[in-house]
């Protein structure tokens, strides 16, 4: 016959199998064993008819409280030994420039699709798309003439704005 060697839930200790006490809540070796017991029986003692006294009560939760507070002292004490530098100590806000692209020299999502579901009303989901396709070709071949022609920005943006609107406002 084999020894078995087995760890006791509550303490983890190493013991025979035949000395761990086999319970629902797992198996205990002697001493987590009769600890369980005394335990047991001190609650039973301070019932009366099923009901706990008041005094026990206070006096187990003010120990309770005392048990708490001192593994949260442990953990804190445990953290500011072995805590190193924050990784980023401080944040600065960014001070280079953002290059912002030349406003009104393209069509955001927004303005596509809103001139898209004008189109789709009108002519079809595959005419709209090409539709939309074409107005986006013909505005950027005028900002390229444009450029070409070395036009400043703020007149390629007005021009630009001007052929939007005419396109939009032109139904073919």
């Amino acid at each position: 016959m084999t020894n078995k060697i087995e760890s006791c839930d509550k303490c983890k200790a190493k013991v025979k199998f035949k000395y761990l006490k086999k319970l629902p809540s797992g198996f205990y070796c002697r001493k987590c064993y009769s600890n369980r017991r005394k335990e047991r029986r001190d609650l039973i003692l301070h019932t009366e008819g099923g009901v706990r006294r008041r005094a026990d009560l206070i006096k187990e939760r003010a120990m309770k409280r005392e048990e708490r507070s001192k593994r949260i002292f442990n953990i804190q004490k445990q953290y500011t030994r072995h805590t190193r530098l924050p990784i980023f100590p401080s944040l600065k806000p960014i001070t280079s420039k953002v290059r912002t692209p030349a406003l009104g020299l393209y069509l955001t999502s927004e303005e596509k699709r809103i001139i898209y579901i004008k189109y789709v009303n009108e002519l079809g989901c595959d005419k709209a798309r090409q539709r939309v396709n074409e107005i986006l070709e013909i505005l950027n071949n005028l900002i390229q003439n444009l450029r070409q022609e070395k036009k400043s920005e703020k007149e390629i943006s007005n021009r630009f704005k001007e052929e939007f609107a005419k396109m939009v406002q032109n139904d073919k």
